[in-house]
């Protein structure tokens, strides 16, 4: 027993354990649909881990041991938990020696195995296991788990998976690094999730950081990217299913529907086509209620409208604001006539008169080297402009009157070319905006958003470079339309939500673990890895940003670029670097938004200046 438990200690004290199992085996999860497993019973005792175990201890080798020494390790538990349910984590986290199934094997092996009936010797170490996880805090956060291997195909944009062993996950990304190769293939996860456990101080190896995410956890696959050859990125998030719910069906992350006056051969056939296109989310609507009821229900999902003419006319005009609806398609034969009603409603991407046009619009829609443009992708990866210090809180701005928009851009003619010209496309295309922003407010964002004939010349790429400056003075003349602009964010709803941006080049030096530091500029943020991915490529020294946000701003709405997932940071967004990841050519880099120190940026509301600290350096 002595020589068993200095072979523990040992396994304790290293900073990384080299048992790899628990952070690598998503590709033991089947997607075949099992019959429900309630993994914790009703009951008003709980066995304690020697009895818990008594089942399944022929099972695994040297089991009665590693308890003993588990409770032994949790004597004086923490978080509120009783010694055996400290201990029944810390065996869940123990490792055994090579070649030998650990107890977490075994354990989620019955979780997963099609003979439900292999879990009923688990379920009383599942009671007491539960109950030491239902009494840890949720934690909201990203957490990570990888996999040797290429589970790209497996787990598509959309797709829902459920997880029916204990999932475990670090939120450090460099410790899930650690255990996969790096010159085959392999998958790393980056899971949002809302339920998950840290089990910090009740693991065999707490400096893993680990997190739990009990089983039955149900996920569904936002985005996905393919950086480097061989590497794979899937991002997730944690959804919630009922109870009830013995089957999980397959979810979407937007709905197509089609909205039509009757359903004829040559309309069936198209339906056909589309649900090629869109197996799991096509939905098609005769009557215009029933669509529009079914639409509102859905807000959280974004929304592709197909309409026919006749149709279009009477619900285009009640739907077309709404923040779930992405794009809007009237399919009539009466090209011409419907087009001339269209043309006033911006998120009516195109008249189609036949099924060809209409198969081909969508793809175009769905394809990122088609949907982005050359403005977006320059914010998205200008971070070249940040100067890496801490310069003078941004104000001043903030004590001029707003502003219409004509008037907040009369100091900028001389430096804009072609200005006025652009400013009446964005007037007239923020007649009546949503947010309950006016339309000079709503326009300030979008005429943010164009990319000017002149690259260098346009709106954003000028106003950041003086954003960034350490001379402030050369903020002075944009301070009449930032007063509107700002005042436009302000009033959109902060969001928090993980989101992604790049540049190509290796700026890893500038962002040290643990330090802290600046954006001054206006960020461009997206949220879908695939369209960075489209943005920086997949060859040569690229820089991908993971930045965890509160106070995000999305700006469909009021993009000019109303199809592109364009999120926007606040000037002066304050931040701290969590880890990095290096794959080759890319460095991947995860950010926190945390709270300053001071006021960084004045709010547009504020008749007062910000403390005038300057040149401080993070550190």
């Amino acid at each position: 027993m002595g020589t068993k438990n200095s072979s523990m200690k040992a396994d304790n004290e290293s900073n990384i354990r080299s048992d790899r199992v628990r952070y690598l085996d998503v590709n033991q999860e089947s997607d075949k649909v099992l019959p429900y497993i309630p993994v914790a019973c009703a009951t008003n005792s709980i066995a304690s881990l020697r009895e818990a175990v008594k089942p399944v201890e022929n099972l695994i080798e040297d089991l009665a041991d590693k308890v003993e020494y588990a409770l032994e390790k949790c004597k004086r538990p923490k978080d509120g938990l009783t010694q055996n349910e400290s201990a029944s984590l810390y065996l869940y986290s123990m490792q055994w020696p090579p070649g030998k199934d650990s107890f977490y094997t075994m354990f989620n092996w019955a979780l997963r195995d099609e003979d439900r009936t292999k879990a009923v010797l688990y379920q009383d170490y599942c009671n007491l296991f539960m109950s030491a996880l239902s009494k840890l805090p949720s934690r909201q956060d990203d957490v990570w788990r990888g996999v040797n291997g290429d589970l790209s195909e497996q787990y598509g944009q959309g797709t829902t998976h459920v997880w029916r062993g204990a999932t475990s996950c670090s939120n450090m990304v460099h410790v899930t690094d650690s255990f996969l190769n790096s010159t085959s293939s392999r998958t790393l996860f980056k899971i949002k999730c809302f339920q998950g456990k840290s089990i910090e101080n009740h693991s065999a190896f707490p400096n893993e950081k680990e997190t739990v995410l009990p089983p039955g956890t149900c996920l569904r696959v936002k985005s996905q990217s393919n950086p480097v050859p061989n590497f794979y990125i899937v991002d997730l998030e944690q959804i919630v299913i009922s109870s009830e719910q013995k089957v999980v069906p397959e979810l979407s992350s937007f709905h197509l529907i089609w909205l039509r006056p009757y359903a004829d051969k040559i309309l069936q056939q198209t339906e056909i086509k589309l649900l090629k296109l869109f197996p799991i989310s096509l939905k098609t609507f005769e009557d215009s209620n029933e669509c529009e009821t079914f639409i509102r229900q859905e807000s959280s999902s974004q929304t592709i409208l197909v309409v026919s003419g006749q149709l279009g006319r009477e619900i285009v005009p009640k739907m077309h604001d709404l923040s779930n609806i992405m794009a809007i398609f009237v399919y009539s034969i009466n090209k011409q006539a419907n087009e001339e009603w269209a043309k006033n409603y911006k998120k009516v991407t195109a008249v189609v008169s036949n099924p060809t046009d209409l198969i081909s619009e969508l793809e175009r829609l769905l394809s990122p080297e088609e949907s982005i443009n050359g403005s977006f992708v320059a914010r998205l990866t200008n971070i070249e402009y940040e100067p890496n210090l801490m310069l003078a809180p941004i104000s001043g701005y903030e004590k001029l009157p707003l502003f219409s928009l004509e008037e907040a851009l009369k100091p900028l003619k001389n430096i804009i070319p072609g200005l006025e010209i652009y400013l009446q496309m964005v007037k007239q295309n923020s007649l009546k905006p949503v947010d309950e922003l006016t339309p000079d407010e709503s326009a300030a964002i979008q005429i943010y958003t164009m990319q000017m004939e002149v690259a260098e010349s346009s709106l954003s790429h000028l106003m950041n470079i003086d954003l960034c400056s350490i001379d402030r003075c050369s903020l002075t003349k944009w301070f009449p339309y930032l007063k509107l602009f700002m005042t436009a964010l302000h009033k959109l709803k902060s969001r928090p939500m993980t989101l992604y941006r790049g540049v190509k080049v290796d700026v890893s030096k500038y962002y040290t673990e643990g330090q802290r530091g600046v954006w001054w500029g206006c960020s461009t943020v997206t949220m879908s890895i695939g369209a960075l991915q489209e943005c920086i490529g997949t060859t040569g020294a690229r820089t991908m940003f993971m930045i965890e946000c509160r106070n995000a701003k999305v700006i469909r709405a009021h993009s000019f670029f109303n199809l592109e997932d364009e999120v926007l940071l606040i000037p002066g967004f304050y931040f701290e670097v969590k880890s990095k990841l290096h794959q080759g050519n890319l460095m991947i880099i995860y950010l926190k938004e945390v709270e300053p120190p001071f006021q960084l940026i004045a709010s547009p509301f504020e008749q007062t200046t910000p403390s005038p600290t300057i040149h401080i350096h993070t550190e």
